[in-house]
């Protein structure tokens, strides 16, 4: 792909909208007698028709406004299986396998980052994957770093992230450098496919003449690896261009200060956690820049960064792949909603229909002059943060199941009540934190046994949970401090606490 023919690619789409939420809607779930949209609209009392009439008359975006008022949208915990559809007299149990998109293909199983009970496979289909690899052509030619040299640091498959920026590389035609790993080859059984998946990948991409990078296991304390391949490519002049976490990103800055070595010039492509004012300010203090991107597993890249922005973290929303719908959000900042998202290309690893997704931003129409808004991309959300979890290091798990580490075993285990608990995403000189707050009340306590406990509780559902817990653990995510759990105006003292977010 050449970046005029990335560029016709989101225009084409782009121009298709209607049409591909129709096809989705078709395909995907009139067709589909496992879609648990069916019974959302059969007891909305919608059909094919009035969506076509909704489409028609309001646009794409407006009905689905008029279909999330009507009852038809999909909770978060409902989207990962714990709790079931409840509309009404509507109860439907559902799983995260009953939202596969059945247009798509499967070309390759990856592991999602979250945790929400269960192991939960994320099908990927190469389509989506060529597509997203647009917006990075995009992303190179506007932020002009299309002939950097390239390096990414994000974890092995499982971890799916690290595969899709290799890919991208080689669908431009791109030679990358590094592929940094905070994750190496576990030796266990169910370590084994991800492990051949990596390997083939990589026999396969130098037989066809487009290598891609092996991994190299570099975890988080290691981040002096990463630095010193960012000073030797500045010492070369050429300053570089790392792919990573907005957390590995400021590690990585740390550890360049802590060994003298130089950042100024290099760029970092970040994502999977919010980006924020705080660790914009460590990037720019190393001489380096970022841009922010807004992905997720379910999806794919939902918002490119923007090359003008007003926000540290704004992005173009990719409205040619979702469309969004916005819920105000009482508790949250100015202008601040909750996002509802739809997916409608057909290699969307699932079928999202008004889903909420945790997340909320400040969303609105700017035309900012970059590259992404002469594509026609001219909606733009910053101030992207997760409302209803928790997202460090790229690793994210859900509201509902901070709920058996706060009400039950934390209380079973050291005492106290479910409400002398709280978790928090803070941050500390520009990295994430994830702050258990334990009350006082509670007594003496075992501080690292406190988080042994909340890593193995995380863990012991499933691999991409033990895959979390890992990178947590390395990280030194998670810490314990002793002080009372807050409340929200309301006297409410909930198990996660965003007003430190």
């Amino acid at each position: 792909m050449s970046l005029e023919e990335s560029r016709a690619a989101i225009a084409h789409q782009l121009r298709r909208r209607a049409a591909n939420l129709l096809s989705m809607f078709d395909g995907a779930v009139f067709a589909n007698g496992a879609s648990p949209y069916r019974p959302l609209l059969e007891h909305a009392g919608i059909e094919r028709a009035d969506i076509e009439r909704l489409v028609r008359d309001d646009g794409v975006d407006g009905a689905l406004a008029r279909l999330h008022a009507a009852g038809v949208y999909v909770r978060l915990d409902e989207l990962k299986g714990l709790v079931p559809i409840r509309r009404g007299s509507l109860e439907l149990a559902v799983s995260p396998a009953d939202f596969d998109n059945p247009l798509g293909a499967s070309h390759y199983v990856a592991r999602s980052g979250g945790s929400g009970g269960a192991p939960r496979p994320t099908l990927i289909d190469l389509t989506l994957v060529a597509h997203d690899a647009c917006y990075f052509a995009v992303f190179l030619d506007a932020f002009e770093v299309w002939e950097r040299p390239t390096a990414f640091w994000y974890p092995m498959p499982p971890g799916n992230v690290g595969v899709k920026v290799a890919l991208w590389n080689s669908r431009l035609d791109r030679l990358a450098g590094p592929w940094f790993s905070q994750t190496g080859f576990a030796r266990r059984a169910e370590s084994l496919r991800p492990a051949f998946l990596t390997a083939a990948m990589w026999a396969m991409s130098r037989a066809r003449g487009r290598p891609i990078p092996f991994p190299s296991h570099t975890p988080t304390e290691q981040a002096s690896r990463v630095a010193a391949w960012l000073d030797s490519s500045k010492r070369a002049g050429r300053p570089a261009l790392l792919a990573s976490t907005p957390s590995s990103a400021v590690r990585t800055c740390f550890a360049a200060e802590a060994g003298g070595l130089d950042l100024e010039g290099a760029m970092f492509r970040l994502g999977g956690e919010p980006y924020t004012p705080a660790k914009a300010s460590v990037i720019r203090a190393a001489g380096a820049r970022a841009a922010a991107h807004y992905s997720m597993s379910e999806a794919g890249l939902v918002g490119a960064a923007c090359a003008r922005p007003e926000h540290v973290d704004e992005a173009h929303v990719a409205l040619d792949k979702v469309a969004l719908v916005t819920v105000p959000n009482p508790a949250g900042g100015d202008g601040e909603a909750d996002l509802l998202l739809t997916n409608l290309l057909r290699g969307a690893p699932k079928t999202l229909i008004n889903a909420e997704i945790g997340d909320a931003a400040v969303v609105g129409e700017r035309d900012c002059g970059c590259p992404y808004s002469a594509l026609g991309l001219s909606l733009h959300a910053h101030s992207i943060r997760s409302s209803a979890k928790l997202t460090s290091e790229g690793m994210t798990v859900v509201g509902s199941a901070l709920l058996e580490l706060v009400e039950d075993v934390l209380p079973s285990r050291f005492g106290g009540r479910p409400t002398d608990y709280q978790l928090a995403e803070v941050e500390v000189d520009g990295l994430t934190r994830v702050r258990l707050r334990v009350s006082p009340r509670v007594g003496p306590v075992d501080e690292p046994d406190v988080v042994a406990t909340v890593l193995a509780t995380i863990g012991s559902h499933g691999r991409p949970e033990r895959f979390m817990a890992g990178i947590w653990g390395n990280a030194g995510t998670l810490e314990v401090v002793r002080e009372e759990p807050r409340a929200t105006a309301a006297s409410k003292i909930l198990p996660l606490d965003r007003s430190s977010a």
